[in-house]
């Protein structure tokens, strides 16, 4: 009898312990995180949003759009296109400015003192390899309406002379897909 209740004792202990465990593990695991708002936009870049707004109100301009939802990598090996994923996963651009049809016509970036050259020369790097141009400007030297609309004015122009070349099959096969930038910066 004594071996029995010494038997069931340990039994007990050992659930006693199993469920402490189970407890102390869920309730370290749940352990919920506060957290903050944040502004989407500094106050500089809101002021440029509003600009950019007035001078292409054709278009749909959106802020901090993550590189990886307007390219992917072209790589067939899965090794190399993760690799070429993980270089701009966590990147975002300040905004996306797409045509009225939602076609992407161009990244635009308001530089300051936080924006690093060599970075932000690999970014309009891969962004090119896309097709995509990036127009930038420094916030202390902020373009005016219309000089905005200038730029992608310029941008539009060339997709739909592109379009048009390779609809009437005139277009060289090594050329489709690339649009040839000269637009200074």
């Amino acid at each position: 009898m004594t071996n029995n209740l010494t038997l069931i004792g340990f039994g007990a202990l050992w659930l006693l312990a199993a469920a402490a465990l189970v407890a102390f593990r869920a309730r370290r695991g749940s352990a919920t995180h506060t957290y903050k708002p944040v502004a989407l936009m500094t106050a500089n870049e809101l002021d440029f949003f509003q600009r950019l707004r007035r001078a292409v109100p054709d278009c749909h301009v959106f802020p901090q759009v993550s590189m990886a939802a307007i390219i992917q990598p072209a790589a067939r090996d899965p090794k190399t296109r993760l690799q070429a994923f993980r270089r701009i996963s966590q990147k975002r651009v300040d905004w996306a400015v797409y045509s009225p049809q939602m076609e992407l016509l161009c990244i635009v970036e308001l530089d300051d003192r936080t924006h690093d050259a060599n970075r932000d020369a690999a970014r309009d790097a891969n962004l090119q390899t896309a097709g995509i141009r990036t127009l930038r400007w420094h916030s202390t030297r902020k373009p005016t309406d219309i000089e905005i609309r200038t730029q992608i004015d310029v941008i539009r122009d060339a997709r739909r002379a592109q379009a048009r070349a390779a609809a009437s099959g005139r277009q060289n096969d090594k050329d489709r897909g690339s649009i040839r930038w000269e637009i200074a910066r």
